[in-house]
């Protein structure tokens, strides 16, 4: 069963209007991110867009599973999973970040207080309303992203353990039901329009999401690949998309650039 009605004609207008070849949506897969990687090596088109209310196999960020199977006190999935398919840019270092700023502000048009967390979470009041995961693949000698979005639209009376005990959905923000495919539009609309920059005027991005971010300026712990931690200042994001930490050993202060990690501690620097 698909959730979105393939003939609505906002979905045929955004197909008209952007880079997206087309739409294709289903109740439940494993994970929108495989479906979109599938589809394109058997022939489909670069800039389709998969999207799925649940995911049983779905993943996160550093191999981390990701559950979509929350439903709503209304019966309604909870989540929209997005997997859209692009060409990769030549800063594709930048493509989470352009990823980022969308969500932030469809969820923003919708009403809420937003913020971003680097590199691949949206806040609503600083709780998690939405994770991004980024991949590259070479297909065909063709170099493709698949730039996977996890939506959480609508969270009211949904029991939360663990990690999503600090989640929230937009519908909690607002207080208002989500129209899930405005909600989408909105989103690919404006990923669309940043992708687009990226390829013209790249520091336009970096210079939105500098403003967007709230883990500038804040004492945080770094997850690094392999298990490696690192604890600092973050002082900014460079102009490759990377955080910028300021450490303090002995007496000296480093400047390390990250590329890849979780920060997994934010709290404000001591005044």
């Amino acid at each position: 069963m698909a959730v979105l009605d393939r003939d609505d004609p906002r979905i045929h207008q955004l197909v008209a209007d952007t880079r997206w070849a087309g739409v294709v949506s289903f109740e439940q897969v494993a994970s929108t991110q495989d479906v979109a990687l599938e589809r394109i090596g058997g022939g489909h088109a670069v800039g389709e867009v998969i999207v799925a209310s649940r995911q049983s196999a779905g993943r996160g960020r550093r191999g981390r599973s990701w559950l979509d199977s929350v439903t709503s006190a209304d019966g309604q999935p909870a989540n929209l999973a997005v997997t859209a398919t692009a060409t990769a840019p030549a800063a594709a270092g930048l493509v989470p970040l352009a990823a980022g700023l969308a969500v932030d502000a469809t969820y923003a048009a919708s009403g809420a207080q937003t913020a971003l967390k680097w590199p691949n979470d949206v806040l609503i009041g600083g709780r998690k309303a939405a994770g991004i995961l980024v991949e590259q693949h070479t297909i065909d000698r063709q170099r493709v992203v698949l730039i996977g979005t996890g939506l959480n639209l609508d969270w009211r009376g949904v029991q939360r353990s663990d990690d999503a005990r600090q989640w929230i959905s937009l519908a909690e923000a607002t207080q208002i039901s989500p129209d899930r495919v405005a909600v989408l539009v909105e989103y690919l609309r404006k990923l669309d329009a940043l992708l687009q920059t990226i390829d013209h005027d790249k520091q336009t991005v970096v210079d939105e999401y500098r403003r967007r971010c709230a883990t500038i300026g804040q004492t945080v712990e770094v997850a690094l690949p392999g298990g490696m931690q690192l604890a600092g200042v973050a002082v900014g994001v460079d102009d490759d998309g990377q955080l910028l930490i300021d450490r303090h050993d002995e007496g000296r202060s480093k400047r390390i650039a990250i590329s890849a990690g979780d920060v997994t501690h934010v709290r404000p620097v001591p005044s």
